[in-house]
């Protein structure tokens, strides 16, 4: 199976063995997309990434990354067109921010107050947990980005906040 790990600095593997993409914005796309779970625009793609060249340029180096992408058991899950790209959820590919997510959602849809932590929640949150690595793409950057470095912020307060609350319940 294909995992994605953004807890801690980003690694794509393929059961259990660390593929290395060759370009850091082909990773921070598939975080994007992955951690997004939705169809974007291509020139939403462009501006997020190459916010400093012109749209020939930076339709360009998305249709580039988009490649390294598919030359990656990726391929099947990577769905575009004229317009737009996603990726969508395969049974093969875990995304552990999404699987902590799930986890921790899970509990909140319980029927008891969001102080409580029930016999269904404990293992769930623990499990959510113990997903965590350290910081959402801890150390990971990308050049002349700053939208993606935004959003990169914003998702790992978000994360921490959500860690920090899986750990409240569990402690009382």
């Amino acid at each position: 199976t294909l995992s994605l790990r953004l807890f801690g600095a980003p690694v794509l593997d393929d059961s259990g063995t660390p593929m290395s993409l060759s370009r850091r914005k082909a990773m921070a796309l598939l975080s994007y997309l992955a951690v997004t779970r939705s169809r974007h625009h291509r020139e939403t793609l462009a501006a997020l990434l190459w916010p400093e060249s012109d749209a020939t340029a930076a339709y360009s180096a998305l249709r580039n990354v988009l490649w390294i992408l598919r030359q990656t058991p990726l391929s099947d899950l990577i769905h575009s067109d004229r317009s737009t790209v996603e990726l969508v959820d395969g049974e093969s590919f875990d995304v552990d921010v999404n699987r902590f997510r799930t986890l921790t959602l899970g509990c909140s849809t319980e029927s008891h107050t969001s102080t409580e932590v029930c016999s269904v929640c404990e293992p769930q949150l623990r499990e959510a947990v113990a997903l965590w690595r350290g910081s959402f793409m801890r150390g990971f950057t990308v050049a002349n980005s700053l939208q993606f470095d935004d959003w990169q912020f914003a998702e790992g307060e978000a994360l921490r906040r959500e860690l920090t609350e899986a750990l409240d319940g569990l402690i009382d």
